[in-house]
C-alpha cells in the first residue's frame, strides 16, 4: 500500500477554454503521494460501510440525462443545479471527519472504528503540493 518512491503532489493549471476570461482551475495530481494507495483503500472501504440517505450520483451528464428519463416525478418535484466554485478548499475537515464517525455503522467496533477514523484525518491533513519543483 506504499510506494517505494513517493513524490509530492503537484499543481497544474486546467484552462478553461469554455468560460469567460479564460480562468484556470487548479488541478492536484496525487497518484504518487505517499498516501495514495491508502487514501483509495480507504475510499473502497468507507463506500462499502457508509449507506447515507438521499444519495444520488451521476458520472456525466449523459448518463444523468438517461436516469432523468426513469424518474417518476409529480408536481411537488424541482430540478435544481449547482455551479460549485472551489468545493475541496471550502471542506472543513473536523465537520467531515465528525460526520464520517456519526455515520459509521454501529455493527463495527470501536477499533475499526477509530483505525479507519486516523487513517481519514491522516489523509484529509494532507493538503500540500510542490509548484515547479518547489514544496
Amino acid at each position: 500500500m506504499t510506494y517505494k518512491n513517493p513524490s509530492p503532489p503537484t499543481l497544474n493549471a486546467l484552462i478553461k477554454l469554455h468560460k469567460p476570461n479564460i480562468p484556470i482551475r487548479p488541478a492536484i495530481n496525487n497518484r504518487n503521494a505517499p498516501a495514495y494507495k491508502t487514501a483509495k483503500k480507504l475510499n473502497t472501504i468507507l463506500n462499502n460501510h457508509l449507506h447515507l440517505d438521499n444519495e444520488y450520483v451521476t458520472i456525466n451528464s449523459n448518463t444523468l440525462a438517461n436516469e432523468m428519463i426513469t424518474l417518476k416525478i409529480n408536481n411537488k418535484h424541482g430540478l435544481l443545479t449547482l455551479d460549485v466554485k472551489d468545493l475541496y478548499v471550502n471542506i472543513i475537515i473536523r465537520e467531515i471527519i465528525d460526520i464520517t464517525r456519526t455515520k459509521f455503522p454501529t455493527n463495527n467496533d470501536r477499533q475499526t472504528t477509530n483505525q479507519i477514523i486516523a487513517l481519514l484525518e491522516i489523509i484529509l491533513g494532507q493538503n500540500y503540493f510542490s509548484f515547479q519543483g518547489l514544496i
